[in-house]
């Protein structure tokens, strides 16, 4: 019988994560934005003083943005991977993964929004 939990499998597990997380920070421009969108916010979220409920708004949806661009990449390295050839629906599968991405990030300016708007206005 197999052992449960290993941590020589989760060292493992966690190397390849990290390969992977490298790989698209280094290669995918979106996710090089959005990790400055991430530390942009976390200094007006220490100078406006957030609350704890925003914190954890603010820190979910950029943990979604940006494993929404990594699910993007993914889908986007599969489908080189399994249609190298132009394609119109290899360019549409990604068109719609790019999309899902935006509509996320859409909403994350939203929620800025929500966050920090009020507290922007009164310093202009």
């Amino acid at each position: 019988m197999k052992n449960f939990f290993s941590i020589t499998r989760l060292v493992k597990s966690l190397g390849y994560s990290f390969k992977g997380m490298l790989h698209v920070i280094i290669n995918e421009t979106n996710v090089q934005i959005h990790l400055l969108a991430l530390i942009v916010t976390t200094f007006a979220g220490y100078y406006f003083d957030i609350t704890r409920t925003e914190w954890m708004v603010q820190t979910l949806v950029i943990a979604a943005v940006i494993s929404a661009e990594f699910f993007n990449t993914a889908i986007e390295e599969m489908i080189d991977l399994l249609h190298p050839e132009q394609h119109p629906k290899a360019g549409l599968i990604k068109d719609i993964a790019s999309a899902a991405v935006m509509v996320l990030a859409i909403g994350a300016v939203f929620v800025a929004y929500f966050i920090y708007g009020e507290r922007i206005e009164k310093i202009l």
